[in-house]
Order: structure tokens, then C-alpha cells, then sequence
């Protein structure tokens, strides 16, 4: 099947959903995109209560999380298995295996018919979230409510302490699905969960491998990363199409390029407005346009000067009509009346009925803020600097054609931009791209995410797109004028630190015991490191130190003391990699080198940190959690004490080490560590039966600036195993060292 042909057909099964049942429609759905399965049995829909019966439900869901007095009739899809897969021809091979530490045998499908017409986000998440705490096999759950559908599906990993439970973890939605009139974005996303595709595409050859599968489709930030790149291919094949007036820049190329971000950011603000229904429709409708508009034709800017100018600066920019003022929003007068009062709509020529224009513009919201103020000024002499080019004037210089909002998708050349060879590009309107995604005011978080776009990609737009619009000196006004965009897991990170540390000094300090299994570690007492504070080195900013750098920027000083990581090769997940490397790829090219003791500090907190929060996760096959892999560690770390280096407190996790260590005499950092993997890594692999990589090529380091900061690693590292959820390790944390020698 075609990929058009597929979405034609979700398109039809989804149209289905107006029937009275929700049973017949859902496997039709279920079984386009290649579920299928006869496991299955039938119950009274009604109210639901048969099927919790049938699955043992009764009075163990919370009937308040699970919003039981709204559910009108609740099915059974079907049940799929392995078994099943594999006899009705959906697969050639499947099995269900245990893979880093998950293992998934069945997914339970099951639809619910809510009787209100709509719902949060959090409501569907919070029972998507009860039904599966207390089965033991995942649950996808399929929501009807008024005219709108919702998959929810949840991430579960099993207990470190107890096999036979899960571990629950993001509920992840595509959410308002409507039947009758599906948006675009959301029948890509649901023929991109096709398990025959997933197969083909991903390897899919066991539960857990689709059940990754369905989290990359369904990642909001690779569509976040997605979505930029559209927006920037855009953005640099726009920059050379516009003509922006001078206003107080003589550089045409900065002048144009920061014009244009001004008005991607504008543009998707208002798109924002209208996907909350505030903004009509007809507005980015090309062809209600043609009916509003005297032209559309590509080469002309009528939809810039007539509907996005008259929108951002007439509209949004100016107090709705009231009966005290009922011509707050009209056209300026003929002649120079209104000079340059820009508040006041332009281009009425350009509408082929201006009073049915404003009545267009009539109910959208009045917004008391910069975003959508004309930066056209008058100076001192009483004559108007023009950045915007609000006007009717014809010899104000101004050029946004249309074809860059309305384009069909086409092959550019961007090598020369990108730094490519040979490689094509797709651009199209601007407009278009928008209308390929859907759109959500209500920002994501830990613990719950909807398949869309939301809030926070307008500060990643807006960052991003400022730290390119000078490639040859790679420097913005997003840094002269100090606007920082802080990603949301860097602010999750934060506020869950400053939490912790408010409830420790809340609750006297307590530190609690329990730490994990399978964790090693050793911090020395609080006696020996006062005895040592004067011997330990810390970094001196203003002596000479060295700075290298590989794929991450390490930096050197002779005697300094290090806190350094190192882990399993296997230790984060893709997707986790991919969003870490944009966004330190990002912050290394808007900091060149030589950099600050600030900006090594900053970079340390921004992305050191999230790694550390990131490996607590336990993702990989976590060798090192066998109490012999992590001897052998703990062995090498002590090998040469006190001859090469004095070892600090150390942890060996499940899949990351961490460790204080300050280098004796020429003794380097790099070799140390070297000696450290490479020994360990031909060990563990003999113990272990295996072959290949072990340790991550390279390894996360920074230098120890103080006292304090010293404290806090070692608190950090005694405590690591607490974070990551783990129980106590034996007694005995320190093993004598080996005799045989690292390398």
C-alpha cells in the first residue's frame, strides 16, 4: 500500500467513528494500520463496567482519577500477542524477549466512550495512567469524546526491586483526533504508526522494539526538530526572496534576515491564536483569500501588506470596537490623515470588499504587548524611519511575495548555506509548512505529552533562527541583547534540584540510607577529607589551564581536581542523544573559543547535568549492576592510588561511573582514564562472554572550583543511587585492589 493510499484509507476508517458503536469502527482502524487479532471477547459496553469485571478492575481503579461516572461504554478491542502477529500474517518474526530491562508479551488495546465533549490533556493521561497501574500488560487506550478521538499510550518499564511490577512513566497522546474532518498532521502521525512500515523502517521484531517505535513516531521533540528544519529551509531561501525597508540598518542582508525572523515569530504566534480559535480560518485559507483579495498571484506581497500586516499591527495591536469607540478598527483616511498612526488598517484597495474584510478582523482579541507593535518611528526631524513599511506609500521598498507563504513544496539549493555538496533541499510556504502540524497551547511536561506543537518551539524558533542569521562571524543579537532560550528539560532539571534541596533543608538534612543494587561506591569519611582540603587542588582561574576539545570541550589545569563520568556505550536512548547534541551544538557555536570561566560553568550546568539526569533513567543493559562487572571497576579505580592520582568519592551506577580524582605529577587525565576503560573493558568482556565496544569513547569532566563545590560532588555521588531509585549496596562497598594491573 502506497503511503497516499494509506492515509486515504485512515482517512475513511477514521470517518467511521460517527457510527453508534465505537467496537466495529476501532478495529477497522486498528487493523488499516495493520493490527489485527482475534483475541478478544465480548461484554455490555454499557457504562464499562463489564469489561473492568472481565479484567478484574472492579473496585481497584480509583473511580475519581479514572473519571468512571464519564464513561459511557467501554470495549475490548482485542488483545495483541506474539501469537497472534505472527499467525495472521502481520509479521514474519516476533518475540518477546526481555530488552534493557523491559519486557513486554501483549498489549491490551481498549476503547472507552466518554460522555463529555471534551477533555484535558491531563484527565485522559491521569486515566490512561489508573487503568494501566493496575494491569500488568500495557494498555493503548482510544477515547472518544463529542466529535474528537485520543490515543494515549504509556511508557512502563519493570521494578529494579520487583520483577513482576512496572514502573510507569510519560503518558504520551495524540489528542481531538476529528473523525469527520481529520487535520492533516494527524493522519501523517497515525499512518506513520503502520506496523508494516515500523518493520521495515525500525527492525521491529518484538514488543518493546514497537513499543520504541510508536515513542519515535511519537517524540514531540523530533517533530519540534522536524518543524525547525522546514522552518529554516524556509527561512534562508525567504531571506533572499524579501525586501525589507532601511530603517536604521544600512546592512540590507542583517536588516532583511532580522525582519524576517521577526515575521516567522509573529506568524506562528498568530497561528498559535488561530488553532485556539481566534483567529478565523479564512485568514490562511488560500482560497477564501482569492474571494477577499483583488490577487493572490504569487509574485505580488498582497497577503503580507493586506492581511498579515493589517492582522499583527491593526488588529492584534489595537483595542477592539466598543460602543464608546466604535471605529477603533477601520481604515486610515485618504490623503495624510493618520499619518503614520499605525493602529489604523492599510491596503484597502487591495480587498475587493474592505467592509467585509473588517468584519473579518472584527472578533480577534486585542494584545496589550511588543510582539505586534510597527517599529515604524518618527525621529527627531519629524520624518518616519520605516522598519515594518506599514504604509500604503507606493515607493516605500517592500517585497514578501506570495509565493512564500502559499508555494508549493520545491527543490532548492542550500549547499552553500548548510555547507553541503550535492545535497537537495525542499522548501515550500510558510503557510503550508504550518498547516502540516498540529498545534497545541498547553506546553508539555515529564509526565505527560501530546503529539503537536506547542508553546515553547516559539523560544527554540526564535534562538535558533537569530544564531544563524550571520554565518560569518556566527555572532547575534541573541547574544548582545543577553535572550536566552532555556530548554524544557534543563528547566525540569532545575526546578526538580531546587525542590530537593528546599525539602533537605526543610526536613534537617536527612539524607536518605537506601542505596541501590548493584551501585559501588565509596566516599571518603568527613574526618579524611578535612585532613586533605589543604593538599586538594582546585581550579585556579587565573593560571595558565588547556582547553581540548573532541566532540565535547574538556578543559585541562596541572593539579586540578576532576569530577569525571563515564559510561556504558549503550547507556541513552537515541532520541535522548539526538535532542542533547542540537542543543550543545547550538550553544558550542554561539560560544567560540577562548571561552569564560561563565560559559565553562554554563556549559557544565546545561548539558553535564542533563546526562548525569538522563543515566539515572538505568537505560542500556546496565553491566555494571552485576556485583562482579562492578568490581572489577571499583579494582581498577583503585589500582594506583596515591602512585598516579589520590581518588576522591566514587560510584560505579548500572551503567555510568562516576569519580573525584586529581592527577599526581605529569600523570594526565586522559591517560588515567584510558588506563581505567580499557583495562575494565577487556575484563568485563571476558567475564561476560561478549564482544565490542563497552565504555562510550569519551567521557564527561569538569574541573572542582572550590571547596563548596567539592562538598556538593560528594554529597552528589553518595547520594546518586537514592536518585536514581536503587537500594542499598552491601556493606562492604570497597574491595581490596586487585593484583592484576590495568594497563
Amino acid at each position: 500500500m502506497t503511503d497516499v493510499s494509506l492515509r486515504r484509507v485512515v482517512a475513511d476508517a477514521l470517518a467511521h467513528f460517527t457510527a453508534p458503536s465505537l467496537l466495529g469502527p476501532a478495529v477497522e482502524l486498528f487493523g488499516a494500520l495493520g493490527y489485527r487479532s482475534n483475541r478478544r471477547f465480548d461484554v455490555n459496553p454499557a457504562g464499562g463496567h463489564a469489561l473492568l469485571e472481565a479484567l478484574g478492575l472492579v473496585g481497584k481503579l480509583n473511580a475519581e482519577r479514572a473519571l468512571l461516572a464519564h464513561w459511557h461504554a467501554a470495549e475490548l478491542i482485542f488483545q495483541l500477542t506474539a501469537e497472534e502477529i505472527l499467525t495472521t500474517g502481520q509479521m514474519a518474526l516476533f518475540d518477546t524477549r526481555q530488552v534493557d530491562q523491559t519486557r513486554i508479551e501483549s498489549y491490551l488495546f481498549l476503547a472507552i466512550d466518554l460522555s463529555g465533549a471534551s477533555y484535558t490533556r491531563t484527565e485522559l493521561a491521569t486515566i490512561t495512567r489508573e487503568i494501566n497501574r493496575h494491569l500488568l500488560m500495557p494498555v493503548l487506550v482510544l477515547f472518544r469524546h463529542g466529535a474528537t478521538l485520543t490515543f494515549a499510550v504509556i511508557d512502563r518499564r519493570l521494578h529494579t526491586l520487583n520483577e513482576a511490577r512496572d514502573v510507569l512513566e510519560k503518558v504520551t497522546l495524540i489528542k481531538d483526533i476529528a473523525f469527520a474532518q481529520p487535520h492533516r498532521a494527524h493522519i501523517e502521525i497515525l499512518a506513520d504508526l503502520c506496523l508494516p512500515q515500523l518493520a521495515r523502517e525500525a527492525s521491529v521484531s518484538n514488543f518493546v522494539e514497537l513499543h520504541r517505535a510508536w515513542r519515535t513516531v511519537l517524540d514531540s521533540s523530533a517533530l519540534n526538530r522536524r518543524f525547525y528544519r522546514e522552518v529554516a529551509n524556509w527561512y534562508f531561501w525567504a531571506v533572499e526572496q524579501v525586501e525589507f525597508p532601511a530603517g536604521a540598518q544600512d546592512d540590507r542582508a542583517v536588516r532583511n534576515a532580522t525582519s524576517l525572523i521577526r515575521l516567522i515569530t509573529r506568524v506562528i504566534f498568530v497561528w498559535f491564536l488561530k488553532e485556539k480559535g481566534l483567529i478565523p480560518d479564512d485568514l490562511f485559507n488560500p482560497r477564501r483569500l482569492r474571494e477577499i483579495l483583488t490577487s493572490l498571484a504569487h509574485d505580488e506581497s498582497s497577503y503580507y501588506q493586506a492581511i498579515l500586516q493589517n492582522l499583527f499591527f491593526a488588529t492584534l495591536n489595537q483595542e477592539m470596537n466598543t460602543p464608546q469607540r466604535p471605529a477603533n478598527r477601520t481604515f486610515r483616511g485618504e490623503g495624510r490623515q493618520h499619518y503614520n498612526i499605525t493602529t489604523l488598517y492599510r491596503h484597502k484597495a487591495r480587498f475587493r470588499d474592505p467592509e467585509a474584510a473588517l468584519a473579518l478582523f472584527a472578533t480577534i482579541p486585542f494584545l496589550n504587548g511588543g510582539l505586534f507593535e510597527c517599529l515604524d518611528k518618527l525621529d527627531a526631524d519629524g520624518k518616519i524611519v520605516r522598519v515594518d513599511g506599514f504604509s500604503d506609500r507606493t515607493d516605500v521598498p517592500l517585497r514578501v511575495p506570495n509565493e512564500l507563504f502559499f508555494g508549493a513544496e520545491h527543490a532548492v539549493d542550500l549547499n552553500a548555506t548548510y555547507g553541503t555538496s550535492g545535497k537537495h533541499y525542499q522548501v515550500a510556504g510558510l503557510i503550508t509548512i504550518l498547516q502540516r502540524y498540529k498545534f497545541t497551547v498547553s506546553e508539555n511536561t515529564p509526565i505527560e505529552e501530546e503529539v503537536a506543537l506547542d508553546p515553547e518551539l516559539l523560544g527554540q524558533v526564535f534562538e535558533n533562527l537569530l544564531a544563524a542569521y550571520n554565518p560569518e562571524t556566527q555572532t547575534t543579537a541573541r547574544k548582545q541583547t543577553g535572550s536566552f532560550y532555556t530548554p524544557r528539560p534543563i528547566v525540569n532539571y532545575m526546578v526538580d534540584e531546587a525542590l530537593v534541596a528546599y525539602l533537605n533543608n526543610a526536613l534537617d538534612n536527612v539524607v536518605p540510607s537506601r542505596l541501590e543494587a548493584g551501585a559501588t561506591f565509596s566516599v571518603a569519611p568527613a574526618s579524611s577529607r578535612e585532613d586533605d582540603a589543604d593538599d586538594t587542588l582546585f581550579f585556579d582561574p587565573h593560571a595558565d589551564s588547556e582547553i581540548y576539545q573532541r566532540n565535547l570541550p574538556h578543559w585541562r589545569q596541572p593539579g586540578a581536581t576532576y569530577f569525571v563520568t563515564f559510561r556504558l556505550a549503550d547507556s541513552l536512548p537515541q532520541e535522548k542523544l539526538c535532542q542533547y547534541m542540537d542543543e550543545r551544538d547550538l550553544w558550542l557555536r554561539l560560544h567560540p573559543e577562548p571561552r569564560t570561566p561563565a560559559q565553562q560553568a554554563e556549559y557544565h550546568r546545561r548539558f553535564s547535568n542533563t546526562i548525569q539526569q538522563w543515566l539515572d533513567v538505568g537505560a542500556g543493559a546496565c553491566h555494571l549492576s552485576t556485583p562482579q562487572v562492578a568490581q572489577i571497576v571499583a579494582n581498577a579505580l583503585n589500582h594506583f592510588e596515591g602512585q598516579r592520582y589520590r581518588l576522591g568519592a566514587w560510584v560505579v551506577m548500572p551503567n555510568h561511573v562516576h569519580v573525584l580524582v586529581t592527577p599526581i605529577g605529569d600523570h594526565q587525565l586522559s591517560a588515567i582514564l584510558h588506563s581505567w576503560k580499557s583495562f575494565t573493558s577487556n575484563a568485563i568482556n571476558k567475564l561476560l562472554g561478549r564482544e565490542g565496544t563497552l565504555w562510550q569513547h569519551e567521557s564527561y569532566d569538569r574541573i572542582v572550583r572550590s571547596p563548596a563545590q567539592l562538598a556538593r560532588i560528594e554529597q552528589y555521588i553518595a547520594e546518586n543511587p537514592v536518585r536514581a531509585g536503587l537500594e542499598e549496596a552491601p556493606a562492604s562497598s570497597v574491595a581490596p585492589a586487585s593484583s592484576v594491573a590495568p594497563a
